[in-house]
Parts: C-alpha cells; structure tokens; sequence
C-alpha cells in the first residue's frame, strides 16, 4: 500500500505557480502575486458567468463575493490572505508615494483593471473581460487580454507563455480560426491608451497656452506646492514637492511649473511664474495628463527620468503615467513599496521589451547589476 505524504506549504506553493506556467521564486510576496491574480481571473470568470437558454451570458459580481472566494480557495496555501484583504489606502498624490500592503487582493485586482484583464463597474462591481490579442509593435507577439485562467488559455493558445501579469503567444503559433477573426484582436494603441506623440513638442504647446489663455491668479493665493521639475532644485529642496514660498525664494525669472492645492481633494494646474511670483494659471482635471506634464517638465529641464535595474528588479523614476504603467505591468509584477519609487518584478527574458519601450518616452535605463531571474 503507498503511503500517502502531505505536501508541505512551499511545495504545495511551488506545484501552483509552475502549473500556472511561471517559474518558482522563493520571494513570498511575488508568489502571492502570481498565485492571487491567476485566481482572481479564474473566479471573477466562474462566479460571472452562467447559462441562460442555451447561451453563456455575464453578470456583474460584488467584490466582497469575489474576494471571500478567493481567500476561501487559497486559506490552506497563504492562512495569512484573510489579514490581507481589507480596503487599501492611496495616498492621492500623483507619484503614490504609498500602498499598504493590506488588500493585496484588491491592489492585485487594480492592476489586472490597467492591463485590461476585467473591469470595475463602480460601486464595487466586478466583470470580467473577454479574450482579445493586442500585437506588441515592432515583434511577434501578441498580448492575451482577458479573464480567462491560464488552463483556459492554453487551451486556446497552446503556446502561450506567462509574462508576470499578462500572458503572451507568438503571432505563428495563433490557431488559424483565430488569426483570421477580426472580434479577437484589438489595436496596440487602443489598448495602451493616451500618449503624446511628441512629449516636448506638446509640453511647449501646453506651457505656451497657459502662458496665452490662463487665467490671472490672486496675489493672495499662496496655498499650494509646486512640483520641482528641474534636478538642480532638487538636489537643494530634496523633495518632488515643495510650498509656494520656498518655491518663490529661488526667484527663476520665468517658468511654467505643475502645482496643487494643499488643501483636499487637491486641484492640479499650471501656473505661470515670473521672478518666483505665480502671475498665471490653469487647472489640469484629467488625473492622467498630470503625470505625463510631471515627465515632460523634466524631460523639458534636462532632468533625468530613470528605469533603474537591480537584477530582476525595476525601479522607476517619476512614477510611470497609467499608458506606460499598463505595457510594464503586462510584463511584470508590481511590488507595493512604502515609499514614491514604484518597482516591478520583471523576469530577463523580457526585459528588452521594456527597456526599448521606456527608452522611447524619455527614461534613461540603468543599470545596477546582480544575476537576473530567467523566465522558463
């Protein structure tokens, strides 16, 4: 009679991640990541879905329903996800300078949401997406964007491999019957979302335009920080942000800086200096041009934006605008950090793809060393 041997946690953990397709790391928090997010898209896909005179439709899911599912499913390997599942805390400044670690499960659903893998209805809401092929530019490998468990996936794309959060098939290896339908595939540019075309060129026009149209601001408003786009006043204030009236004692004779209120819910704008005095403003509402104004105002003072490596690790410099976050993401696993440098898990044999693409919008790749991780 065989005698049956119980697996301990860390191989029950190994045996998951590599029948997920990726390779086993002994860091705990990036086998959370690979484990949660293959079954936050398995049950947001199952709970969703059922069948209706025939036909499979989709129904919104509650997220407490989805979260309690998957802590169910995975108490035995992880008996900590319970403590891990509460409301995250964002800091609202542009740069998130900070992600508790509690609500692991709710962070690592957000980042499914940037890749395009579900959606969030509002409200708590949940849906999960459907299965489309987005081709990276300049290769020959296409993007899986979709709620489909990995099981499923390779059923579909025999050959389809795990990035980090994303999934991936070379175009030769597409079945025919799934080439050839026009439903399945969705352009690079729709999916990566907004960017300029021309990040200095639409920077002046944007300085140039608050400098035209902008609204005269009081000689009374002083509330408000302004960011320090320009590395030799950064080296002095060591800070992303300081007040109004540190700002005004550097006396630059005129510039065009992005600033926010103090106050909360904080507004963002342009404004125009002259002599350290704001003379001009205009507010910036769209959350995701503030951060893509914060790069070009660098890139237009010489300052450096940095992809700094240390060997599987990614750390970036100012934070990346949702666009750029979301082709990171594709190809990573983003670590929480209490601190304003966001950083990724990215496996070697990838890193080109992010290297060419940052490299493109201005950051400037470094690198630190130590041995790379090798994806399999």
């Amino acid at each position: 009679m065989t005698q049956f041997q119980q697996l301990t946690e860390s191989e029950s953990i190994r045996k998951i991640i590599t029948g997920i397709g990726f390779t086993y790391n002994t860091n705990e928090l990036i086998q959370k990541h690979v484990i949660y997010s293959e079954y936050i898209r398995s049950a947001l896909n199952q709970l969703s879905s059922s069948v209706s005179n025939g036909s499979k439709k989709f129904e919104p899911i509650y997220i407490t329903r989805l979260i309690n599912t998957v802590s169910n499913h995975l108490e035995g390997v992880f008996p900590d996800i319970k403590k891990h599942t509460s409301t995250i805390q964002l800091n609202d400044d542009y740069s998130e300078i900070e992600k508790e670690k509690h609500g692991l499960i709710r962070l690592i659903l957000a980042n499914l949401q940037l890749i395009g893998d579900c959606s969030s209805l509002g409200k708590g809401y949940w849906l999960p997406s459907p299965i489309r092929l987005v081709q990276i530019p300049r290769s020959e490998v296409c993007a899986i964007i979709g709620s489909l468990s990995y099981k499923e996936i390779k059923r579909l794309f025999p050959d389809a491999e795990v990035t980090g959060l994303g999934r991936i098939v070379t175009k030769e290896y597409i079945p025919e019957n799934i080439k050839s339908d026009y439903n399945m595939w969705q352009e690079f540019d729709a999916w990566l979302g907004w960017v300029p075309n021309d990040i200095i060129k639409w920077i002046k026009d944007e300085c140039n335009n608050v400098s035209k149209s902008g609204s005269v601001s009081s000689s009374t408003f002083r509330d408000f920080e302004v960011y320090i786009s320009n590395d030799c006043f950064l080296y002095n204030t060591r800070q992303n942000w300081i007040q109004y009236e540190s700002f005004s004692a550097f006396g630059i004779s005129e510039s065009v800086m992005l600033c926010r209120t103090l106050s909360k819910p904080r507004r963002y704008f342009l404004g125009v200096f002259n002599r350290g005095v704001l003379k001009k403003e205009k507010s910036v509402e769209n959350f995701e041009k503030i951060r893509w104004i914060a790069n070009a105002l660098k890139m237009l003072h010489n300052s450096l934006l940095s992809a700094e490596w240390k060997g599987n690790i990614l750390k970036v410099y100012p934070a990346l605008p949702a666009s750029l976050d979301r082709y990171v993401s594709l190809f990573s696993y983003r670590i929480p950090m209490k601190n304003r440098f966001p950083q990724y898990f990215i496996a070697k044999k990838y890193r080109t793809y992010i290297d060419s693409f940052l490299s493109k919008y201005g950051y400037s790749i470094l690198d630190r060393g130590d041995i790379l991780h090798e994806a399999k």
